[in-house]
């Protein structure tokens, strides 16, 4: 019963530790500026959706993609990429419908299917 708690707890550890260091390399600053005026351009991959209505792992993604905007920067860009694999609607537009409509994200998109 023990080493069932221990395996739990190491498996909670690993994946807390995963975040972490997910949070932390998104607040670094890498690199010099952006050229075009851009200060910073985040990329969010699209996961096959099924429907119509955006799945979980690209809402997660989109979260992601909108927690490592800086939000000092005057110019970011957030580009949302995934085609019409799952259905007619593509992926990149279901994930700015959720960027704009329930995340409240009021910056500037860019689809690329």
């Amino acid at each position: 019963m023990i080493w069932l708690f221990v395996a739990i707890a190491l498996v909670f550890a690993i994946l807390l530790w995963g975040e972490f260091a997910h949070w932390r390399s998104s607040r670094r600053r890498l690199g010099g500026q952006l050229s075009h005026g851009t200060d910073e351009v985040v990329v969010v991959l699209g996961s096959r959706n099924r429907g119509a209505r955006v799945n979980l792992i690209n809402r997660w993604r989109v979260r992601a993609g909108l927690r490592s905007l800086t939000p000092a920067s005057g110019s970011s860009v957030l580009v949302l990429c995934g085609g019409a694999v799952g259905s007619d609607v593509t992926e990149s537009e279901l994930m700015a419908v959720y960027a704009r409509e329930k995340r409240r994200y009021a910056g500037p998109i860019v689809t690329e299917s």
